[in-house]
């Protein structure tokens, strides 16, 4: 039942979120607050896009309308905004003092409005999308859903977060990124069981991370040893040579050693083809992170071509 609960909830959410825009264009023509009175002329004394933001919209300005109006201003202040703006495409501001901090962020006007106001459409949409987080959250945490169940969320939270960038919506955008991290915490155990049953990627990426730590500190004593010999005293050895050759060292072994598993499990059984793969893996990363540490400007994608040629050459 909670399963059910939980599939319907996805898609309604989803759906919301995708016909939010609709809704809105509906609901604009109950953007009017009628004849305007003393704290209507206020609120909206600056014209042009982004005046809510830029004067009188905000929470901040709660204390300025009091002083003003006293609690009659309040009153009218709330149906300006809850009754009228909210449901204009450009919706109200969220935060107090919205200009400020979205200049701070260094916003543009246009996405202060599209990041920091919600619209009737926002409101719907973004709660619909907090009930399905708070039921994708108790799903995962107080069972052990399957990768099918765990898919759907990841699909339906992909929609939405695409949804909310494209037509900004901050509430769903939040809570699609809540579900997409509940997924890579909690389920990506699931979801590598169901699509690769036969193959641990945890336990692979155990002994890439452990051979490559070999592979680093092994360099690291022979560079530092190699370095002593040679000039005699520690203050001229040359540490940041060797912290970037062991570190290219580590990777590029970590590298070959998670290639080779893969290719392993799913290209060929065949020990040299897969030791050839691994050795071409380990050239290619070796290369890319040479290319990477030497490269300046512009040089790093003349380098960086020259990865594809070494990769293919089976060779350290």
């Amino acid at each position: 039942m909670r399963s059910m609960i939980n599939t319907v909830s996805n898609l309604a959410s989803t759906a919301t979120e995708l016909a939010s825009p609709a809704l809105v264009n509906f609901t604009k023509i109950l953007n009017e607050v009628g004849t305007p009175n003393k704290v209507d002329i206020y609120m909206d004394f600056v014209k042009g896009v982004g005046h809510r933001v830029k004067h009188g919209h905000d929470i901040s300005s709660l204390p300025v309308i009091f002083d003003k109006f006293g609690w009659d201003g309040i009153a009218k202040f709330t149906k300006h905004l809850l009754i009228a703006d909210i449901m204009s495409p450009h919706g109200i501001p969220i935060l107090p003092y919205t200009h400020e901090i979205g200049k701070l962020l260094g916003l543009s006007t246009k996405a202060i409005v599209d990041w920091m106001c919600i619209n009737i459409g926002d409101v719907l949409s973004g709660s619909l999308a907090i009930a399905n987080s708070y039921l994708n959250y108790k799903l995962i945490t107080t069972s052990s859903p399957d990768g099918q169940k765990l898919t759907l969320i990841l699909i339906s939270s992909g929609i939405k977060l695409v949804a909310s960038t494209v037509n900004p919506n901050p509430i769903t955008f939040l809570s699609s990124l809540f579900d997409i991290g509940l997924v890579a915490y909690a389920g990506t155990p699931v979801l590598l069981d169901h699509f690769f049953p036969k193959y641990s990627l945890k336990l692979s990426l155990l002994s890439s991370v452990k051979a490559g730590s070999i592979a680093l500190t092994a360099n690291a004593l022979f560079l530092c040893a190699r370095e002593f010999h040679q000039k005699k005293r520690f203050k001229d050895i040359d540490y940041k040579m060797i912290a970037k050759e062991s570190s290219i060292a580590g990777v590029s072994v970590s590298v070959a050693s998670i290639t080779y598993d893969t290719s392993k499990y799913y290209i060929t059984q065949n020990e040299i083809a897969n030791m050839t793969v691994s050795i071409c893996a380990f050239a290619g990363a070796k290369k890319a992170l040479k290319s990477f540490f030497t490269s300046t400007h512009g040089k790093y994608v003349k380098n960086s071509s020259q990865i594809v040629d070494i990769s293919l050459i089976p060779a350290f």
